[in-house]
């Protein structure tokens, strides 16, 4: 569903905190140059395990849980958030009047591996999406708890909440500052600083080019400065990785295992069945111009060439 607003999701990449995206592609969506993205298989899962999570959830904070709805904050419509479940506190007796607590519970699932990245509490990107929830939440007048959940299963059997506490003060600054995003790279169209995440999507946005050249001068001078020195640093590394491999290689010999105080090396075999489509005899049988089809892509490539002092 197209979201013409700045949701929770969008927070952390705007931000520059998260590994699915970063400012630029929020921009490109919010300005029309590109639309969502087609579900991942990873994020099918999730909608489809989503009714599980939650009510694993329910039975581990002990309520029922109520689904979430759209909230669009009441002076900036750019604004919203979409809680994926909430509750409210009773009154110790069992009651629940409108002016109780109000707490949200996000719901995450993820492969196994993942778990790591929870060891002390939930990322920092997720953090402040459910900080996001609850302050879109107040200032659609929710009574907001102090405390809310985040709910996340590991792979098929992992399951955990997480506290997650809602920190005011920093929500009103984070909403201050996507107010001034909004106008100026929105509204201003103006396109936001790209961070690593935005790499693809930058490419996406100038498929051609035209004849025209440009000359580099003041901080553009410094960024290409810059790359030619990471990526100078980088093939040194590349080399040095090679042969440390190979020297670690020739230490272990027949061994599969080596362990270190840094951690443990592994030299391991595999049998791997490599299938490949013998052309030459299709062209032979005539099948291969039967069924071939041609495409043209146009595509940039981005290669770095260093100044030659003669």
């Amino acid at each position: 569903m197209e979201r013409h607003f700045i949701g929770a999701s969008d927070v952390p990449q705007i931000l520059g905190m998260s590994k699915y995206g970063g400012p630029v592609q929020v921009w490109a969506r919010l300005t029309g140059r590109a639309v969502e993205e087609p579900l991942t298989p990873d994020q099918e899962r999730g909608l489809a395990l989503e009714p599980y999570v939650a009510e694993m959830a329910s039975k581990e904070l002990g309520v029922p849980l109520v689904q979430g709805t759209r909230l669009l904050h009441p002076d900036y419509e750019f604004l919203g958030a979409t809680p994926d479940r909430y509750f409210h506190s009773d009154d110790g007796a069992g009651n629940v009047p409108a002016t109780t607590w109000v707490h949200l519970v996000e719901l995450k699932t993820h492969r196994e591996r993942l778990m790591a990245a929870y060891a002390g509490g939930p990322p920092d990107a997720y953090t402040v999406q459910v900080n996001w929830q609850a302050h879109i939440a107040r200032r659609c007048g929710w009574r907001v708890a102090p405390v809310h959940y985040l709910a996340a299963l590991f792979g098929v059997a992992e399951f955990k909440v997480y506290e997650v506490h809602y920190k005011s003060d920093v929500m009103e600054e984070t909403e201050a500052y996507l107010i001034r995003w909004w106008k100026e790279h929105v509204e201003g169209d103006k396109m936001p600083e790209p961070t690593a995440q935005d790499a693809g999507v930058v490419a996406s946005l100038f498929p051609s080019e035209t004849e025209g050249v440009l000359v580099a001068s003041g901080t553009v001078e410094d960024l290409v400065s810059e790359l030619f020195s990471v990526d100078g640093q980088l093939r040194e590394l590349e080399e040095r990785k090679a042969e440390l491999t190979a020297r670690i290689q020739a230490i272990m010999g027949e061994a599969s295992v080596l362990k270190a105080s840094a951690g443990t090396v592994t030299w391991t075999s595999a049998n791997r069945v490599h299938k490949r489509v013998d052309f030459a005899r299709l062209q032979e049988d005539g099948l291969y111009a039967k069924y071939v089809t041609e495409e043209t892509k146009s595509i940039r490539y981005f290669r770095l060439k260093p100044e030659v002092n003669e």
